[in-house]
């Protein structure tokens, strides 16, 4: 929340979505605050952020012969669009 502001016309961008989220397109959006006036979340005059969930991806390593879990082995994931790399290991 923001307080103690001057009336006026003001612009507010999500600049940073919380972790595991990305940034939703609607993130920008302007507003006019008159003097004592508060805007309430979920009032007609507000506005509500969404994010959207990041992708996840599950790896499982198993025994070619018993079909088993194995742990231990290290996995890349590269992106060829962007380049990015992640490197984890498995179920450890």
């Amino acid at each position: 929340m923001f307080s103690d502001l001057p009336a006026g016309h003001f612009t507010i961008t999500e600049i940073q979505p919380p972790t595991g989220y990305l940034l939703g397109e609607n993130n920008v959006w302007t507003v006019n605050i008159g003097w004592g006036q508060t805007v309430a979340a979920g009032t007609a005059n507000s506005h509500t952020f969404f994010n959207i969930p990041k992708s996840s991806l599950e790896i499982l390593k198993v025994c070619g012969v018993t079909n088993t879990p194995l742990t231990g082995a290290i996995f890349e994931l590269y992106d060829p669009t962007t380049g990015e790399r992640w490197v984890r290991p498995d179920r450890a």
